[in-house]
């Protein structure tokens, strides 16, 4: 009889101590899957978000369309007749070749509108800079191919005093070489530099292709002046269609 409480505590024992061992696996084994759900749950928050499409490229700009150039001011235009007429008129013209003759290839014309001109009377003189071209005496060069007479040509020294008496200067292709500023603008990058007088002359006539500034990229007031007049266009073809006109005139005969 007194064996049975020492069993039934003993059997108690190990039935609590069973109880307490179950429990402990079953809550191990609950940890373990918990950190198994954790350690997915990192995964998935660690892998990083799939990238976004990548948005279309937005269609190119429409290239600007180029800003028109500057219209001419109409009050100082004169149609290439017009001139033709003018040079007919005048008894003593200076024509001033610059870099444009040079671009346009144009001395050939401008060399016979010359010999036509003188066949009528007209007195014809060239007027050189030496800055004019692409290279010191470049307009000597083209004039001489032209087959325009040497004792027709001065250098600027030799002819500046002469244009005031002019009835017209006829600058084809130049425009730093006569522009003013040189000398009246002491605020010009070209002052004090030596120029061509044309426009002291009694009518100018200026043969141009557009409205682009110089080789000094500086604006030339000759243009605006009262006795000027623009032509506008390629230099050759200008003189080509006053040498028609100049060579087919039967109103003026030949001065003596």
């Amino acid at each position: 009889m007194e064996l049975f409480p020492v069993l039934l505590i003993v059997v108690s024992s190990l039935v609590i101590a069973l109880l307490i061992f179950v429990a402990v696996k079953l809550t191990l084994a609950h940890l373990s899957e918990l950190r198994a759900i954790g350690k997915d749950s990192d995964t998935e928050a660690e892998a990083p978000a799939p990238a976004p499409a990548p948005a279309p490229a937005p269609a190119p700009a429409p290239a600007p369309e180029p800003a028109p150039a500057p219209a001419p001011h109409p009050e100082t235009i004169v149609e290439k007749s017009d001139l033709a007429n003018t040079l007919l008129a005048a008894e003593n013209i200076i024509v001033v070749p610059g870099y444009g003759v040079a671009v346009s290839q144009a001395h050939f014309q401008l060399g016979a509108l010359a010999r036509s001109l003188a066949d009528k009377g007209i007195e014809v003189s060239f007027a050189i800079h030496p800055a004019a071209g692409r290279m010191p005496g470049h307009m000597n060069i083209l004039l001489d191919e032209a087959e325009v007479p040497h004792a027709g040509i001065f250098d600027l020294e030799s002819i500046n005093h002469r244009f005031p008496a002019c009835d017209l200067a006829l600058i084809v292709g130049a425009n730093d070489v006569v522009n003013p500023a040189a000398r009246e603008d002491t605020d010009s990058p070209n002052y004090g530099m030596p120029v061509l007088d044309a426009d002291t002359a009694r009518r100018v006539f200026v043969l141009k292709r557009g409205d682009g500034n110089g080789y000094s990229e500086t604006d030339n007031p000759l243009f605006s002046r009262d006795n000027v007049r623009m032509v506008y266009g390629d230099a050759r073809d200008t003189l080509q269609n006053l040498l028609n006109e100049v060579q087919t005139d039967q109103d003026l005969p030949a001065r003596n």
